[in-house]
């Protein structure tokens, strides 16, 4: 197992997959990952994040977490892990009210795998100090290689529980809002499973602004949460749609254009101000 060191090898231990048990008695898979609010005098909030629509009907959900052990007093992955599930799952997360993202605080599934596993879970939050102010947006460039992670067609590492790591470029500046929403386009393809994948721009060692100039350093900036694209008719129709859980037949044709949405992070500041309101005493 690796020990991760690189913002790269970090983001591995940030996302998590999730399976989902829906209503209607199918399953699904979505894409989650960790993310700390901060809230004060050394306290946060933990919570994982992915889709709206991955939670929605969902009676339950289950984990795939990686078993942490402790090195010199660090916590490390032991290159174990196990399954926690966790019933009513949609009623457990708490929902952004105006796009397709939500948020679960992670306090039942710590409880749940120190009760199951005996041990505490090993994982890598994202944070607030990489999500971007307008300024920072406007200074990166048209087109930024970017990179998700997340479990395309529900493929992952089985083996090291590790997620499908992928690159592709933003298909619009980033700093603009795409048809005057809160949202973002990515030239990537984007599969059933990926939905609510991180989208990063994820540079190490050093980089190029967008003047020329070599910036020594690694960047990593978190641009938001993917969580559809659209799709080409043989009618000759363009649908956006959200990124499906799973794989089904359909009487209609359609065709992914390769290309992914992505919810902006300014909307997970947003809803850090819900559940901080939900879960922390007024």
């Amino acid at each position: 197992m690796i020990i991760p060191q690189l913002p790269s090898e970090r983001l591995l231990f940030s996302t998590v997959r999730i399976k989902v048990a829906l209503a209607d008695g199918n399953e699904g898979i979505g894409t989650g990952f960790f993310f700390r609010y901060s809230a004060g005098d050394d306290k946060s909030v933990p919570v994982i994040i992915t889709n709206r629509h991955v939670a929605a009907n969902a009676r339950a959900a289950s984990f795939q977490l990686h078993k942490a052990i402790m090195v010199n007093n660090i916590s490390q992955p032991s290159g174990e892990f196990f399954t926690v599930s966790v019933s009513n799952f949609s009623t457990q997360c708490i929902m952004h009210p105006q796009v397709d993202i939500c948020a679960m605080p992670i306090n039942p599934l710590l409880i749940e795998a120190k009760e199951r596993a005996k041990s505490e879970i090993y994982y890598v939050a994202l944070d607030e100090s990489i999500l971007p102010t307008g300024q920072k947006l406007e200074e990166l460039g048209e087109i930024e290689e970017i990179v998700m992670a997340g479990y395309p067609i529900g493929l992952w590492d089985q083996a090291n529980n590790m997620p499908i790591v992928r690159r592709g470029i933003t298909a619009v500046h980033p700093a603009l809002d795409f048809c005057g929403r809160a949202e973002g386009v990515i030239d990537a393809a984007c599969y059933p499973g990926c939905s609510g994948s991180p989208i990063l721009v994820l540079n190490e060692g050093n980089y190029q602004n967008k003047t020329g100039m070599i910036i020594g350093g690694a960047r990593i900036i978190l641009l938001g949460v993917l969580y559809g694209g659209p799709e080409f008719t043989i009618e000759g129709e363009i649908i956006a749609t959200n990124i499906p859980m799973r794989t089904v037949p359909s009487a209609q044709m359609r065709l992914p254009m390769s290309l992914g949405f992505y919810v902006k992070a300014r909307e997970i500041i947003t809803l850090g101000d819900i559940v901080k309101r939900c879960v922390l005493p007024q």
